[in-house]
């Protein structure tokens, strides 16, 4: 049987109480229960979900994946797109996430939202910004002292992937009612000459980085090439 909307619900939600999900996005009880037993969102419902989760329209509608989003942009676009946020402050804090020589920026903000005879919605808003030529942007995260907080966290290459794949959820990443996320394992920059410290040591290093991972990626090419066909065919079956 297909999965539907309950099933993706349910997915989003994971260890939260259900009735205190929504309460924080916003979603009366009424509403929740209607949900849980197969009723169709409404879109009102169906954007304070997107909103609080970070949740493609196409996943919550029609189980399209990828489940979350993430913009790409070239890397001097990213650069901008990191100094608008700063110069409006319209975020509260930029995690750089790194992966040896690749680079994504998670940026995080604190939403309240009242709004009469209902819920009040309090949730974590988060940005995933991703580029593969990051150097601008990360230059770019200077101007955000000393009024945004910068946090700086390595993830192994697998749970990279899974993050710029748009398969790592708000809750898993900042976590929810005290429960910490994964970013709570993230390294505070005090400030912008610390930032600059990190940003001219990165510069240098993926240069290296890049230029080992090319080389490693010709030495595989090689060794598959000088496979006998049979053995080929057995690897391509394996990865598949």
């Amino acid at each position: 049987m297909k999965p539907g909307f309950t099933d993706r619900l349910n997915f989003l939600i994971k260890g939260r109480k259900p009735y205190t999900w929504a309460s924080s996005i916003g979603i009366d009880r009424g509403t929740m229960e209607r949900l849980k037993k197969g009723a169709e969102p409404r879109s009102e419902v169906l954007s304070a979900i997107s909103i609080a989760e970070n949740a493609r329209y196409d996943w919550l509608i029609e189980g399209i994946e990828p489940p979350f989003r993430v913009y790409k942009y070239p890397g001097e676009e990213l650069a901008e797109v990191i100094q608008c946020h700063i110069t409006d402050r319209s975020v509260d804090k930029i995690y750089v996430v790194s992966s040896g020589s690749r680079y994504c920026f998670v940026l995080t903000t604190h939403v309240v939202i009242e709004r009469p005879k209902k819920p009040t919605a309090e949730f974590e808003h988060v940005e995933i910004l991703y580029s593969d030529e990051p150097l601008h942007a990360l230059y770019s995260v200077r101007y955000a002292f000393p009024d945004i907080s910068v946090y700086a966290v390595d993830m192994p290459r697998e749970q990279f992937d899974d993050l710029i794949g748009g398969r790592i959820s708000n809750y898993e990443l900042v976590g929810w009612g005290g429960a910490p996320g994964i970013l709570s394992e993230s390294m505070e920059c005090p400030d912008q000459e610390s930032w600059d410290s990190y940003y001219h040591r990165m510069s240098n290093i993926m240069p290296m980085l890049n230029e080992a991972n090319d080389s490693l990626e010709s030495e595989l090419i090689d060794i598959f090439r000088k496979m006998p066909d049979e053995k080929k065919r057995a690897l391509v079956d394996l990865l598949r």
